[in-house]
This record gives structure tokens, sequence and C-alpha cells, in this order.
């Protein structure tokens, strides 16, 4: 008999509607590069900590080819904060703070630090909602010059 999962910490109960894996169709541009269509995974896990394991992966839809990949760590303290640091696979450490509400979150980091050689990156912003079964995922970012904007959105459904 396999014993049953873990039981959520009570610091991530405001989260609960995000765990699990999504999956979905999303859209981006940014400035200097073509706009571009792709598929999106996003899972958020836990096992009994006070901590939400977030990973996000996406492919090209068309060539179904790897091209962004992203692990952290998301913790929520008093239920509306909300504390993330993720590393991206370009060599980005993002350390992001933000809100919580009933099926929304926001964050915004307060730090990205790339390694030798990665793209200039200087801010990042997130907004994750739930609509019915459609969770939103978009991403701004600003980057190489430019200003905060917005650069990627999918929509995904849980699988």
């Amino acid at each position: 008999m396999t014993p049953a999962g873990p039981v959520l910490h009570p610091d991530l109960s405001v989260l609960d509607f995000l765990i699990g894996t999504w999956e979905g169709a999303g859209s981006g541009s940014y400035p200097g590069s073509e706009p571009f269509e792709y598929a999106e995974e996003l899972t958020f896990a836990h096992e009994g900590k006070p901590l939400l394991a977030y990973a996000m992966r996406t492919w090209r839809s068309a060539e179904s080819q790897p091209s962004h990949s992203e692990r952290g760590f998301w913790r929520c303290r008093h239920s509306v904060h909300l504390d993330a640091v993720v590393a991206h696979a370009t060599g980005h450490v993002e350390v992001s703070v933000g809100t919580v509400d009933t099926t929304s979150v926001e964050l915004r980091s307060t730090s990205v630090i790339g390694w030798r050689g990665a793209k200039e990156v200087l801010a990042i912003s997130r907004k994750i909602w739930l609509e019915g079964d459609v969770l939103t995922d978009s991403l701004g970012m600003q980057a190489v010059g430019h200003e905060l904007q917005d650069h990627v959105v999918a929509k995904l459904r849980r699988r």
C-alpha cells in the first residue's frame, strides 16, 4: 500500500489553487526579436514543508524543440506575502516578492543576477491567475536596454 501524499503545509493553503501540472499554449514578443508561439508546462508541487516547488518548461510549438526552463521555490507568509527564488536555464537567478489573492499571484523581482556572458536582465514581473479552469501565466521583463514590459503569456489547463 502506497502512503498518501504529504498534507499541504498551512502556510501554503492560499496557494492551493496552483498545485498540480498545467499545460497549454502561449505567445511572446520582445523588442529586437520576432513574435513567437510556444507550448508550456507549469508545475507546482509540495512535500509538506512551507515551500512550493516550482518548475516551468517551454518548447516551440511547431518544432517541439525545447525553448526555456525554470526551477525554484515559492513561500507564502501571513497568507498574503509571497517570496520566490527561481533559477532560469539562461543563467539567471531571480529573487522576487509579491502578493497572493484567492485565485491570483503577482511577483516582481528584487534582484536578477546572471552568470558570465548572460544577456542583461534587470527585472522580471509575473502575474498568474485562475479564471474558471484556465490558468494564465504572464511574464514581463526589463532587459537589454528596454523598460519592463510584457514578454510572454500562456493559457494553461490542469493536466
